[in-house]
């Protein structure tokens, strides 16, 4: 019996594992609301022949950009109210944003440059408060 229950759990774990590393992410290119965003969590695609419907719900915004880790070429979308892909066909009430799908995305920071005058002006700010209050 602990032999059985021990398989079983190796087994269940092989599994959880394989399917983590199929997973794959959706960064939506076209423009709309969803525009720039990676969705993690796809719809139920069955036998869709390659593209995917990703859950609108669970997704992460990057102001600066995303760089792919590996790109599989493949097409993928998401829908504004509700989407389902079956034998090849993508049904979606609402409006279908497309992207494209990566084994990982990374957000690229934003450049700091074009935020320096910004800091330049509160630490000026900031240094002239401080002068004036030695010299009072």
């Amino acid at each position: 019996m602990k032999v059985s229950v021990i398989s079983l759990i190796f087994i269940l774990l092989n599994f959880i594992s394989i399917s983590k590393a199929f997973t794959q992410e959706c960064l939506i290119t076209e423009a709309g609301p969803f525009y720039n965003r990676v969705y993690t969590s796809p719809n139920i695609n069955l036998l869709t022949g390659g593209y995917a419907m990703y859950n609108n719900s669970a997704s992460t915004y990057s102001e600066c950009g995303w760089a792919p880790v590996a790109v599989t070429g493949k097409a993928c979308g998401v829908c504004s109210f509700l989407g389902l892909c079956a034998a090849g066909i993508c049904a979606c009430l609402g409006t279908i944003y497309t992207g494209y799908e990566a084994s990982s995305f990374t957000i690229i920071d934003c450049p700091l440059d074009d935020y320096t005058w910004a800091i330049t002006l509160a630490s000026g700010t900031f240094g002239l408060i401080m002068i004036r209050r030695r010299i009072k």
